[in-house]
């Protein structure tokens, strides 16, 4: 099992120990303590809680938020979600919104421990919406612990799912907020999950010198969990310098001092990585012993992510030790833990090793077809799939979108280039013929024959140019950059988008790049693509907008077009089975639209806000069963706030009515 896993998890644990730390008020200092204390003893740190002499309503918020973390945390998912629905309905006139921040900062934490990154991903994010105006400048309105504690949440959910960008800014903001609060506690933890990405990238100067940041931090603390987690770290960079003997030499050393500081959580990390040492070192038998020692703690803890680890580094000790079946028994186990979770990265490295375990023992088909699964993760890891897509239009530093921004700006390049070239090529034909005159004719007569051919090559270049960047290579529709432009396009001059948007998402996709190869799914694609593209008149735009998901742009349409275009969609797919070469294959879709100005809203909603919109009722038609449609037809909202509130939780806005949302049904099977 890859060492940086098991560190990431034992830092996700000192983000949970250090939500309340740094702070000088001793409320939170106590909360800091119990909260610490609950990591490895949650009954006696809840019960220490509950006796805390508290009246005032904020500090009984700030107690309710610490129980449902140690809940969460430890894996007790009743307890936790009771505790989320109770902040989740905190008064607002007292506690503002720090109840609904809590709710979705304690079922970001429970995802994380449920190996649910995408989830844990999701409710990170509301809350930090949550967070930006009062916490805009670092002040003191705002809540900083729990501010980094999000980042920090945030930050292993995107590298989990191998958005290695978007959890680089998480952890660097974590940075910045800890050395704002002048934390070293948590500048520690940072510095250690910024070295941590460093490595996965493969950036080792980067990360050593990140390192030795962090020793020298905590160092200064002499906190022995600080000390703990530097020494784990060490040890992953000296296994990368094939330092075996280091990497057991600063393990046994943080063994020590976790169990000398009775962290037995702390311990539990470090058995696994023991274990983890032993497999390289071609020690199976010895890898077992340490995790025999680590699987009680693991029971207590209920942590799906080490539960996976210790059965994945089982089943590869298994392997080794020519046990076949039951080592892939094993592994599979904790393969299927992770199952669903999105978790893309380590299930890659998971089934990596694997693939390696399997070749050593012999069992070739075995190893061939655990790498087909590793490259098919890493290949979904790398393509611009639905979640991707949509964090890159709230994202402009997205990776994937700058490269193909600078791909498109190098081509307009070009072009402009060659136009500066002809024009100063026109300007020498023009002067040398006022000198030379007719001596030479016949030459000049070639010469602008040539520049004239030139020309026509050149537009038909620039004509070429242009169609590459604004369509789609494998359906030809408009792309999402044409399409971006189409929408801006539609903005009024006061700023509001007027028209109507749908964005098309195809139901259960994997299932047919899965089951029936991805020459299947390029051809779905396609037809779909044809059928979409009949549907729309001449000023209507449709384009492929990433992955499995289309979006059409309709420029001043009425409620009712945008209506009639959604159900129609849903027909244009649903109802007539797609044709591949053996078979046909019925697809259906989910929408998600809109049309703007909303009916009897003055508000003015910009073209992007009018994308976040349709994209949240897409979503509400894929969680309530698919092959649906959902559009949003009114809002109560007399404000810009008021707005921007029933987008930052958009499914209690629909439920309490602020959102009035129509459901169009897809055609029946």
């Amino acid at each position: 099992m890859k060492r940086w896993l098991l560190l990431v998890l034992s830092l996700a644990w000192a983000s949970v120990a250090l939500a309340q730390g740094g702070a000088a008020h001793p409320l939170t200092e106590r909360l800091d303590l119990l909260e610490r204390q609950g990591r490895d003893s949650p009954r006696e740190a809840l019960a220490a809680l509950a006796q805390l002499p508290l009246t005032e309503p904020k500090d009984l918020l700030q107690r309710q938020i610490s129980q449902g973390v140690i809940h969460a945390a430890n894996g007790d998912d009743a307890r936790a979600r009771a505790i989320a629905e109770q902040l989740r309905h905190a008064d607002p006139k007292v506690h503002g919104d720090m109840g609904l921040v809590a709710y979705d900062l304690v079922l970001a934490q429970l995802a994380q421990i449920e190996a649910q990154p995408e989830l844990a991903a999701r409710h990170a994010k509301t809350a930090l919406k949550r967070l930006e105006t009062p916490c805009a400048t670092l002040g003191p309105g705002c809540d900083l612990p729990r501010l980094w504690l999000l980042h920090r949440l945030a930050g292993d959910a995107a590298r989990a799912m191998g958005l290695l960008d978007e959890a680089q800014r998480h952890v660097d903001t974590g940075l910045r907020i800890a050395t704002s609060a002048k934390d070293a506690y948590r500048q520690v933890l940072s510095l250690i999950a910024q070295a941590t990405i460093a490595k996965i990238r493969e950036q080792l100067d980067v990360a050593e010198t990140a390192t030795q940041q962090a020793r020298a931090l905590a160092d200064q603390v002499g906190d022995p969990v600080l000390k703990v987690r530097v020494l784990q770290f060490t040890a992953e960079m000296q296994r990368l310098r094939h330092d075996l003997e280091g990497m057991r030499t600063s393990l046994e050393e943080s063994l020590a001092l976790a169990q000398a500081a009775q962290l037995k959580r702390e311990t539990t990390y470090i058995l696994i990585n023991l274990s983890d040492l032993e497999l390289r070192a071609k020690r199976p038998t010895q890898a077992l012993r340490w995790l025999e020692q680590a699987r009680p703690e693991q029971l207590r803890f209920k942590d799906r992510r080490i539960e996976a680890t210790i059965k994945h580094n089982m089943g590869l000790a298994r392997l080794a030790l020519g046990q076949l079946e039951a080592g892939k028994r094993d592994v599979e186990a904790g393969l299927a833990l992770w199952a669903d979770s999105g978790a893309r990265e380590e299930l890659s490295l998971f089934l990596q090793e694997y693939s390696v375990a399997l070749a050593d023992a012999g069992d070739v088909p075995g190893a061939l077809a655990a790498y087909h699964r590793e490259r098919k993760l890493k290949n979904e890891a790398l393509a611009a799939d639905r979640e991707a897509a949509l964090a890159a239009l709230r994202q402009q530093h997205n990776p994937n979108a700058q490269k193909r921004e600078i791909e498109l700006q190098a081509r307009e390049n070009a072009v402009r280039q060659a136009l500066l070239d002809n024009h100063a090529a026109r300007q020498r034909f023009w002067v040398w013929l006022s000198v030379v005159g007719a001596v030479v004719a016949p030459v000049l007569a070639l010469l602008l024959h040539r520049m004239r051919l030139t020309q026509r090559l050149l537009k038909q270049r620039q004509a070429e140019l242009r169609a590459q960047s604004e369509q789609d290579a494998l359906t030809g529709l408009a792309n999402r950059r044409s399409l971006n432009r189409s929408i801006q396009a539609a903005q009024g001059p006061g700023g509001g988008y007027q028209g109507g948007v749908l964005l098309v998402d195809l139901d259960h996709f994997k299932h047919i790049n899965d089951g029936h190869g991805h020459c299947a799914g390029d051809i779905v694609l396609q037809e779909v693509a044809r059928r979409l593209q009949a549907l729309v008149q001449a000023d209507e735009v449709v384009g492929r907008w990433g992955g499995e998901e289309f979006a059409i742009h309709l420029p001043g349409a009425s409620p009712a077009r945008t209506a009639e275009l959604a159900e129609a969609v849903l027909l244009a797919i649903g109802g007539t089975a797609i044709g591949l070469p053996t078979e046909k294959l019925r697809v259906t879709a989910s929408v998600g639209f809109g049309t703007y100005p909303l009916p009897q809203q003055p508000l003015q909603v910009g073209w992007e806000q009018a994308l976040n919109l349709a994209d949240m009722a897409l979503y509400q038609a894929k969680s309530q069963g698919r092959n649906q449609a959902m559009g949003l037809v009114a809002v109560q909202a007399d404000s810009p706030k008021a707005l921007a509130a029933i987008e930052a939780d958009f499914e209690s806005a629909t439920r309490q009515g602020r959102a009035q949302l129509m459901q169009i049904p897809g055609p029946l099977p």
